[in-house]
């Protein structure tokens, strides 16, 4: 989870401002969260045969949302001094590795979702 946010960190940071690029890695971390819940809800809701309204499961989708992005803050960034200087001396193999599973996650996640 920290190292996914770093690569978001380094894909999204605008030069010369480290901390809007903190920022915006949480919160495209935190959509591409929802995302996945909802993606996750969405694939069980047919298959359990339920009552769960599409509203419903907006609801609780957006209120386990609320639980993530409270857990974001306080997990990553709160914390994003010690993850940058844990991640930023990464070797050239390393970095390659981690930018390819964060565009990985990123292409997954909108998958799932719109498929």
């Amino acid at each position: 989870m920290k190292r996914i946010y770093y690569f978001l960190f380094l894909i999204l940071r605008v030069k010369g401002k480290d901390k809007m690029g903190f920022y915006n890695a949480y919160l495209f971390f935190c959509f591409l969260q929802l995302l996945n819940v909802m993606s996750i809800i969405s694939l069980f809701r047919p298959r359990t045969n339920s009552v769960v309204s599409d509203e419903t499961a907006t609801i609780i989708s957006l209120m386990i949302f609320g639980i993530l992005l409270l857990l974001n803050y306080f997990v990553l960034l709160k914390e994003k001094n010690k993850i940058s200087e844990a991640y930023k001396d990464l070797s050239k193999k390393d970095k390659m590795v981690g930018f390819v599973i964060t565009l990985f996650y990123i292409v997954l996640s909108f998958y799932l979702f719109f498929r």
